[in-house]
């Protein structure tokens, strides 16, 4: 297996997690991502506020603190600065989004879901959410041209 190299690791002593403003966790919580979080990142012995989000293709709608109406780009503008420590995981639809708006650069470490047509998840080749394995690496690609230190989450 593999060891993942996490953004508090390649940034060493001179970022620690203590010298940002917040360290905050996005997340929409599917497949126990946050569960995970906490069980494997460097957290530094830092601690993060979580906000749960549930995301849907259309829109984003609220378990905690974000206002459907303004979006992900709309809360981060509100909610989350330059300065703060900003880990998220998000599906595609959710980071599109972000990138037309130019929030992704809030973002510090993204654990990107990108359901492509390999995927055998039990949904019908018609699902509309599903991209071409390129267009995913096209993401991944455009996301690391802006900075972003990103990850494939996989289910």
């Amino acid at each position: 297996m593999r060891k993942i190299k996490f953004l508090p690791h390649l940034l060493g002593d001179s970022h620690s997690l203590a010298s940002y403003r917040r360290r905050i966790l996005i997340s929409d919580d599917k497949n126990g991502f946050e569960g995970w979080f906490h069980n494997n990142y460097p957290t530094e012995n830092q601690h993060f506020e979580t906000y749960n989000l549930e995301i849907t293709a259309e829109k984003l709608s609220s378990r905690s603190m974000v206002n459907p109406a303004a979006g992900i780009s709309g809360w981060l503008k509100n909610n989350v600065r330059q300065e703060d420590f900003v880990v998220m995981k998000a599906e595609a639809q959710v980071v599109d989004e972000m990138m037309e708006e130019k929030t992704i650069c809030l973002v510090d470490e993204l654990f990107l879901e990108c359901k492509n047509h390999f995927q055998d998840d039990g949904v019908g080749d018609e699902n509309e959410s599903k991209r071409a394995y390129w267009q995913c690496l096209a993401l991944y690609g455009s996301l690391r041209d802006q900075g972003v230190a990103v990850h494939q989450w996989w289910n």
